[in-house]
C-alpha cells in the first residue's frame, strides 16, 4: 500500500508530515512541489512480501536453492577464513557447503552472530500487534502515530481492508501486565480510549477476536566482522527500534549496496584478497544510511516514550512546509532519502 507521509496525533494536537517532492530528473526538489511527484513509502504484509522475494530469487536462471537449516559455519582451521556452512536438510541430515564467500542473513534471532562476536541485541520493549479489517482511516496513505499519555501506537494499511495497528509496551510494564492481569485487558482499558475515533470500534473487535502477536523491540549496533571470507547484513547484522519502521528500509539498502560492492569484482570470488576488502567497503558504505536511522529511531523513542513535554516541542519547533525536500526535512532523514556522504576508503 503507497504511504505520502506520516499523521501525528497528540492529544487534542495533529500534525502531518509527508515524503518530501522530487524532481522530474528523480533528485530532491529544494523549491516549490508544484508539478513535481513526491517519495513513496510502501507499507505491506511481511511475510507476504519476503515469500514473494523469494519466488523472485528462485526464478533467476543463476540461483540454485538447496533448503536447510544452517547449524554452523565452516572454517579453515590453518587461516580462520570461513569457506562454507553446514546444515541439516529436509531429511534432517548433517551435510556441508562451501563458498568463497558466506553472506549471512538471518535475521534478528541470528544463530549465527555469535560465531562472530558476542554482541548480542537489547530489547527496550514489545510491540503487540492486531490485524484490523475495513477501517475508515480518516487521512488516505498515510501512517499514523498516537502520542501521548502511553507509549507509542502506530496505525497503518497493510492490504485493501487490512490494517495494522502496533502498541509499544515497554519491558516493565509489560512483565507487571503478564502477571497482575493480561494483555488484552490492558489494552482494552488503556489504549483503545486513546485511539482516533474511527480506529477504535474496529480495535475492540480485532482484541476481542483476532489474534495478538508479540514482536521485541531492540538496539543492536552495527559491528564490522573481521572474519574473512563472511559477510553479514539485514537485522541479523543491525537493529534499531521499530518506531520508525526503518528496518525494511535499511535490509534492502544492504543489498542493493551488496550487488554494487561484489559487482564491482567481477569474478574474481576465488581471489582471497579482493574478497577480504570488498566486506571491509561495504561495512564502510553502509553508515551513509545506517548510521542515520540508527540514531533517529533511538532517539524518537526515547523522547515519544516520556510522558512530559518533549513532545509537543518538537512538533511546534519544526517548521514544515507541505512540499519540503531539503536535507534538514523531517522525513528526509527517518527514511534515508538524503543519505550521509562519507569519504571513500
Amino acid at each position: 500500500m503507497p504511504v505520502r507521509g506520516y499523521h501525528i496525533y497528540w492529544k487534542d494536537e495533529e500534525v502531518t508530515f509527508y515524503y518530501p517532492a522530487l524532481s522530474y530528473g528523480g533528485a530532491p526538489s529544494s523549491g516549490s512541489c508544484q508539478g513535481n511527484r513526491r517519495v513513496e513509502g510502501r507499507s505491506f504484509h511481511h511475510g507476504r512480501f519476503v515469500s514473494r522475494l523469494r519466488d523472485l530469487a528462485k526464478n533467476e536462471e543463476n540461483v540454485t536453492v538447496v533448503e536447510g537449516t544452517v547449524i554452523s559455519l565452516v572454517s579453515d582451521k590453518q587461516t580462520g577464513r570461513v569457506i562454507g556452512v553446514e546444515y541439516t536438510d529436509n531429511k534432517k541430515q548433517s551435510k556441508k557447503s562451501y563458498s568463497n564467500l558466506v553472506i549471512i542473513a538471518d535475521g534478528s534471532r541470528s544463530n549465527l552472530r555469535s560465531q562472530l562476536h558476542q554482541q548480542q541485541p537489547i530489547s527496550t520493549s514489545r510491540f503487540r500487534a492486531l490485524e484490523l479489517l475495513d477501517v475508515q482511516l480518516p487521512h488516505h496513505s498515510l501512517a499514523y502515530g498516537i502520542l501521548g499519555p502511553n507509549p507509542p501506537i502506530l496505525v497503518y494499511q497493510i492490504g485493501a481492508r487490512e490494517t495494522r495497528i502496533l502498541i509499544d509496551i515497554p519491558n516493565a510494564l509489560h512483565d507487571k501486565i503478564l502477571q497482575d492481569s493480561n494483555v488484552r485487558t490492558y489494552i482494552k482499558e488503556a489504549v483503545v480510549p486513546t485511539l482516533p475515533p474511527a480506529v477504535q470500534t474496529s480495535a475492540t473487535a480485532a482484541l476481542e477476536s483476532g489474534r495478538l502477536r508479540s514482536m521485541p523491540n531492540e538496539y543492536l549496533p552495527s559491528r564490522a566482522v573481521q572474519t574473512p571470507g563472511v559477510l553479514i547484513i539485514g537485522d541479523a547484522s543491525n537493529i534499531r527500534h521499530a518506531l520508525t519502521g526503518s528496518g525494511m528500509t535499511v535490509a534492502l539498502k544492504d543489498i542493493v549496496l551488496l550487488r554494487d560492492t561484489l559487482g564491482a569484482a567481477g569474478t574474481a570470488f576465488a581471489d582471497a584478497d579482493a574478497m577480504h576488502k570488498k566486506p571491509r567497503h561495504f561495512y564502510w558504505k553502509r553508515k551513509d544510511y545506517s548510521v542515520v536511522l540508527n540514531v533517529l529511531a533511538q532517539a524518537l523513542y526515547t523522547l515519544f516514550g516520556t510522558t512530559g513535554n518533549s513532545t509537543h516541542l518538537i512538533l511546534h519547533s519544526t517548521d514544515i512546509d507541505d512540499c519540503g525536500s531539503t536535507p534538514r526535512h523531517p522525513t528526509t532523514r527517518i527514511h534515508s532519502i538524503h543519505p550521509i556522504r562519507r569519504h571513500a576508503r
